[in-house]
């Protein structure tokens, strides 16, 4: 009967804040835009209450569970609400100097969307921290069937009302991906962040001889994990017991990849937690597969599309996993949507903001329109560091591409600190027959010497800002006094007074050279299958051309700057030291021309202009028109509908009125507006303007004017 009342009083309480809403309206303004957030969704509660517990998968076993709901003035939240979820690898909750840390809280996710009425869980994942069984590698198939079961659970809890969404960056990004892949009925929405698309791709084709991944976890780390609420007797070696029991079953896991690693002469940790695995089809021996195919999200792209789960991607310019975010977001047939930020802490970005207006939408039913958006939005940096520019998108390249090679050729450049050759990076075609660079290798490159102690090209200074966005792409001709060898090739901002900024950086192992056609979107980049079959051997001082795609970058390369590609032949710890030291020639002649191309973005979206009449007299006071045309292949976003007419300008005339036929505009302009236009048979009018969303294009016609 308590209960009741409580319940009644409490759909009092709500009704009367409904009308108070009706009646005086909202206090904070609607806005829903990318960061920014008001207005949609208000603040329930004050604070939230965890418990920790364990849930049972399909296999029987038993992941370890924390839960967060939110509470007004101490008081439990009876209302059943969405559930936000993450599986780490990290500890769900754990004891440092004798002190409780939240894992769940470190980025004050928990504390913000608590207070609008959500639910939040994080486990540890199997063989990890408090919960039973042994790993596989990160990602495996038992993880994400984990994570479907326990979608699933908290779907049928009385305080969930049944649609579950994830976040998470990194390790956590990839464990939603791989749930989506597994198609939980309940799981609605997906913010996955820093994520590989595909673990091979990822790598850039340099492993270590050991494995990829490192793993963080040990017994004795799992052993400061928080227990759950039921765990209450100590046993006699003074833990929890069924942590210690948890424990106990992840000691073979841990065992074996130290004695693998032992055994290939590795003495410290992180140890490998796959082993080895140097091609795409390698037999993983700790993984016990082929661990890029079973582990990575481009694997499962049929089942994550029938999911029909909602994913939003986020990369960071700064992180080597970015190109991953935006291949999720090329591949993922789900209503998607992509945001590329400077780092993962942007101050001029508030991410709880944006999760919040994603998952209002997609879990509560919030029509705060941000699925109507360009579901593009990224910042484009400024002399390799946060910028204040901000940019919608409807496009991936973007529309106003226009790739650009840059050669290699002869010095000196006149820069600051450049490498052993000190060579110039050109928009000039090498005319040359047998120009080349030979470096000697240097092992042992770092951050701090890789300019000096490798091969650079640098172009003058620039004499006009040059904004770059989007995929370089090198090519290079090489020989080697070696078999094998391994290639990074850098890509700098130099300012006025040295400063070197590496805003993008690719590397390939030659004998992985091969090209094949993707088995999915990758962007028109080259793409290396990678198998064991496909590796090819140098011939010592055979000249063969490797192909490589660099990270994808948003940056203004500031005027007065340069551009500088660095190329060195060792990635350590990954790149094997070989003996005698090779000798790499790189060729810069008319045969064998090295270049690099970049996605220069500097100039708006090209539009086709035709002024009528085709004869205009500046004395007249009538009007001219102009058909504005954008290219059909652009697309949503790009065509003559979105075109905001109060942007619209032809020679400083503004367009006073404008109609849509088919997928033309038809602008009309004042002639006595025209500023600075000459007469003549050939006059240039230039028309500018933006898309909604602030996205300009500009177009150019050419008629006779009359004084």
């Amino acid at each position: 009967m308590k209960m009741r009342r409580t319940f009644g009083i409490g759909i009092v309480a709500t009704l009367l804040l409904v009308l108070c809403f009706i009646s005086f309206g909202s206090a904070d303004p609607l806005v829903s835009k990318p960061g920014v957030y008001s207005g949609y969704s208000n603040v329930l509660y004050d604070g939230w209450v965890r418990s920790s517990q364990y849930v049972t998968v399909r296999d029987g076993t038993k992941i370890a569970l924390d839960i967060y709901r939110p509470t007004l003035k101490g008081a439990v939240a009876n209302t059943p609400y969405p559930v936000i979820f993450q599986q780490t690898q990290y500890r769900r909750s754990y004891y440092a100097n004798g002190k409780l840390v939240l894992q769940g809280t470190n980025q004050t996710y928990v504390d913000f969307l608590t207070k609008y009425g959500y639910v939040f869980a994080v486990a540890d994942a199997r063989g990890i921290g408090a919960s039973y069984g042994q790993r596989r590698g990160p990602w495996s198939r038992e993880e994400a069937y984990d994570t479907y079961d326990i979608i699933e659970w908290l779907a049928d809890q009385p305080w969930s009302n049944g649609n579950i969404g994830m976040w998470g960056l990194s390790y956590m990004g990839g464990t939603q991906v791989m749930a989506a892949s597994t198609m939980p009925p309940h799981l609605k929405a997906i913010f996955p962040a820093q994520t590989p698309f595909d673990n091979y791709d990822e790598l850039l084709t340099i492993i270590p001889a050991n494995g990829p991944f490192g793993e963080l976890s040990n017994a004795a780390t799992d052993l400061t994990a928080a227990p759950v609420d039921a765990d209450t007797v100590i046993n006699s070696y003074g833990y929890p017991s069924m942590l210690y029991a948890a424990v106990q079953e992840h000691l073979p896991y841990y065992n074996s990849i130290q004695q693998l690693a032992l055994s290939l002469g590795q003495t410290a940790p992180p140890y490998s937690s796959v082993g080895p695995a140097p091609y795409r089809d390698s037999y993983a021996p700790l993984a016990h597969s082929q661990y890029y195919y079973e582990n990575s999200a481009s694997t499962y792209l049929p089942e994550i599309k029938h999911s029909h789960v909602a994913v939003y991607n986020m990369g960071y310019w700064n992180n080597w996993l970015r190109r991953g975010s935006i291949s999720a977001f090329e591949n993922f047939r789900n209503p998607s949507k992509l945001i590329l930020t400077a780092t993962s802490s942007t101050p001029s970005f508030s991410f709880v903001s944006e999760h919040l207006r994603f998952f209002d939408y997609w879990l509560k039913g919030i029509n705060n329109g941000i699925m109507g958006q360009p579901p593009i939005y990224y910042n484009t940096l400024t002399d390799g560091a946060e910028g204040t520019g901000w940019h919608y998108a409807w496009k991936w390249p973007l529309p106003n591409e226009k790739r650009t090679r840059y050669y290699l050729q002869a010095g000196p450049s006149g820069s600051t600190n450049p490498g052993v050759n000190d060579g110039v990076l050109s928009r000039t075609v090498p005319t040359g027959t047998s120009a080349q660079d030979d470096y000697t290798v240097f092992y042992g490159i770092t951050p701090a010497n890789q300019d000096a102690k490798g091969i650079t090209y640098t172009t003058d200074p620039l004499t006009a800002d040059m904004e770059i966005t989007g995929h370089p792409v090198v090519h290079l001709w090489i020989s080697s006094t070696q078999t094998d060898g391994d290639f990074v090739a850098s890509l700098e901002e130099i300012t006025a007074a040295g400063k070197a900024t590496v805003v993008a950086s690719g590397s390939l192992r030659a004998s992985l050279r091969k090209i094949v056609f993707p088995p999915y979107n990758y962007m028109g980049l080259p793409w290396r299958r990678a198998l064991e079959a496909d590796e090819q051997k140098l011939t010592p001082g055979t000249p063969v051309e490797l192909k490589f795609d660099l990270l994808p970058l948003s940056n203004v390369f500031s005027k007065g700057n340069r551009i500088r590609l660095t190329i060195v032949c060792d990635s350590s710890p990954n790149t094997p030291h070989l003996s005698p030291v090779p000798v790499v020639s790189i060729y810069r002649n008319m045969a064998m021309a090295s270049y690099i191309t970049l996605p220069v973005t500097t100039d708006p979206i090209r539009v086709r202009a035709d002024v009528k009449p085709d004869m205009i007299n500046l004395k007249s006071h009538g009007e001219f028109t102009v058909a504005i045309t954008p290219p059909y292949r652009l697309g949503k976003g790009y065509g003559a509908r979105d075109i905001d007419i109060s942007t619209l300008r032809c020679n400083g005339a503004p367009a006073v009125r404008g109609t849509v036929e088919r997928d033309t505009l038809i602008a009309k302009f004042n002639t006595q507006d025209l500023v600075g236009t000459s007469a003549g048979p050939a006059a240039t009018f230039s028309v500018t303007g933006k898309f909604n969303y602030d996205i300009p294009f500009s177009g150019t016609d050419k008629v006779r004017v009359m004084k």
